[in-house]
Protein backbone atom coordinates (compact mmCIF):
# COMPACT_ATOMS: atom_id res chain seq x y z
CA UNK A 1 0.00 0.00 0.00
CA UNK A 2 1.29 3.02 -0.84
CA UNK A 3 0.35 6.70 0.03
CA UNK A 4 1.05 10.37 -1.79
CA UNK A 5 -0.08 13.23 1.04
CA UNK A 6 0.45 16.58 -0.54
CA UNK A 7 -0.19 19.38 1.35
CA UNK A 8 -2.29 22.65 -0.10
CA UNK A 9 -2.77 24.31 3.18
CA UNK A 10 -1.69 28.06 4.01
CA UNK A 11 1.63 26.49 5.78
CA UNK A 12 4.75 27.62 3.99
CA UNK A 13 7.42 24.96 5.46
CA UNK A 14 7.77 21.58 3.22
CA UNK A 15 8.82 19.80 6.88
CA UNK A 16 6.38 20.06 9.05
CA UNK A 17 3.94 17.67 8.78
CA UNK A 18 2.54 17.42 12.00
CA UNK A 19 -1.12 18.25 10.99
CA UNK A 20 -1.63 15.25 8.91
CA UNK A 21 0.78 12.57 10.13
CA UNK A 22 1.83 11.14 13.68
CA UNK A 23 4.66 13.68 14.72
CA UNK A 24 6.57 10.58 16.24
CA UNK A 25 7.58 9.65 11.92
CA UNK A 26 8.97 13.25 11.90
CA UNK A 27 11.41 13.04 14.52
CA UNK A 28 14.35 12.73 11.71
CA UNK A 29 12.64 16.59 10.29
CA UNK A 30 14.18 18.00 13.24
CA UNK A 31 17.65 16.63 13.25
CA UNK A 32 20.67 18.49 12.16
CA UNK A 33 20.61 21.48 9.87
CA UNK A 34 16.97 20.98 8.53
CA UNK A 35 17.14 24.25 6.02
CA UNK A 36 19.58 21.91 4.15
CA UNK A 37 17.33 18.73 3.86
CA UNK A 38 17.43 17.34 0.39
CA UNK A 39 15.73 14.29 1.40
CA UNK A 40 14.30 12.68 4.73
CA UNK A 41 13.04 8.96 4.53
CA UNK A 42 13.15 6.00 6.82
CA UNK A 43 12.62 2.23 6.60
CA UNK A 44 11.40 0.41 9.15
CA UNK A 45 11.04 -3.24 8.93
CA UNK A 46 9.28 -5.76 11.43
CA UNK A 47 9.40 -9.27 11.87
CA UNK A 48 6.44 -11.74 12.98
CA UNK A 49 8.25 -15.13 12.58
CA UNK A 50 7.38 -16.23 9.01
CA UNK A 51 5.50 -12.73 8.61
CA UNK A 52 7.26 -9.46 8.11
CA UNK A 53 6.28 -6.08 7.52
CA UNK A 54 8.20 -3.17 5.43
CA UNK A 55 7.59 0.65 6.75
CA UNK A 56 9.27 3.46 4.18
CA UNK A 57 7.77 7.29 5.14
CA UNK A 58 9.40 10.54 4.33
CA UNK A 59 9.61 13.25 1.95
CA UNK A 60 11.04 11.99 -0.96
CA UNK A 61 11.76 15.44 -2.59
CA UNK A 62 10.86 15.27 -6.30
CA UNK A 63 13.66 17.90 -6.50
CA UNK A 64 16.36 15.80 -5.51
CA UNK A 65 19.54 16.69 -4.90
CA UNK A 66 18.13 20.36 -4.51
CA UNK A 67 16.80 21.02 -0.62
CA UNK A 68 12.95 20.32 -0.13
CA UNK A 69 11.30 23.04 -1.33
CA UNK A 70 7.56 21.28 -2.27
CA UNK A 71 4.91 19.78 0.51
CA UNK A 72 4.84 15.83 -0.37
CA UNK A 73 5.20 13.29 2.14
CA UNK A 74 4.93 8.88 1.03
CA UNK A 75 4.19 6.32 3.21
CA UNK A 76 5.07 2.71 1.40
CA UNK A 77 3.54 0.01 3.72
CA UNK A 78 4.30 -3.82 2.67
CA UNK A 79 3.27 -6.80 4.33
CA UNK A 80 4.80 -10.57 2.94
CA UNK A 81 4.98 -14.00 4.35
CA UNK A 82 7.44 -16.67 3.15
CA UNK A 83 6.71 -20.46 2.98
CA UNK A 84 4.83 -22.91 1.05
CA UNK A 85 1.00 -22.20 1.66
CA UNK A 86 -2.23 -24.06 1.22
CA UNK A 87 -5.33 -21.86 -0.50
CA UNK A 88 -7.21 -21.14 2.98
CA UNK A 89 -3.63 -20.53 4.56
CA UNK A 90 -3.17 -18.26 1.87
CA UNK A 91 -5.95 -16.22 2.82
CA UNK A 92 -5.33 -16.30 5.55
CA UNK A 93 -2.35 -14.69 5.83
CA UNK A 94 -3.54 -11.95 3.03
CA UNK A 95 -5.84 -11.04 5.68
CA UNK A 96 -3.20 -11.09 8.71
CA UNK A 97 -0.98 -8.94 6.51
CA UNK A 98 -3.88 -6.46 5.80
CA UNK A 99 -4.42 -5.91 8.85
CA UNK A 100 -0.87 -5.08 10.22
CA UNK A 101 -0.43 -2.64 6.62
CA UNK A 102 -4.33 -1.18 8.01
CA UNK A 103 -2.69 -1.02 11.80
CA UNK A 104 0.38 1.06 11.29
CA UNK A 105 -1.17 3.40 8.66
CA UNK A 106 -4.14 4.27 10.85
CA UNK A 107 -1.06 4.78 13.44
CA UNK A 108 0.61 7.14 10.94
CA UNK A 109 -1.86 9.47 10.41
CA UNK A 110 -3.65 12.41 12.31
CA UNK A 111 -7.34 12.69 11.96
CA UNK A 112 -6.95 15.72 9.52
CA UNK A 113 -5.91 13.00 7.59
CA UNK A 114 -8.48 10.95 8.14
CA UNK A 115 -11.22 13.45 7.27
CA UNK A 116 -9.55 14.23 4.31
CA UNK A 117 -9.26 11.49 3.08
CA UNK A 118 -12.86 10.37 4.06
CA UNK A 119 -14.44 13.19 1.71
CA UNK A 120 -12.31 11.89 -1.46
CA UNK A 121 -13.90 8.52 -0.43
CA UNK A 122 -17.07 9.72 -0.57
CA UNK A 123 -16.90 12.22 -3.81
CA UNK A 124 -15.72 9.11 -5.66
CA UNK A 125 -18.38 7.01 -4.96
CA UNK A 126 -21.05 10.16 -6.29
Amino acid sequence: MSTFLEANDENPNPLDWTKYVEPKLLGVTEFYKTINMSRAFQIIEYNFGEDSLKFQAGIVNPDYPARIKQRQFVMDIDASSVGAFDFQEMITKVNSGHDRVQEIFEASITDVTREVMKVVKDDAEQ
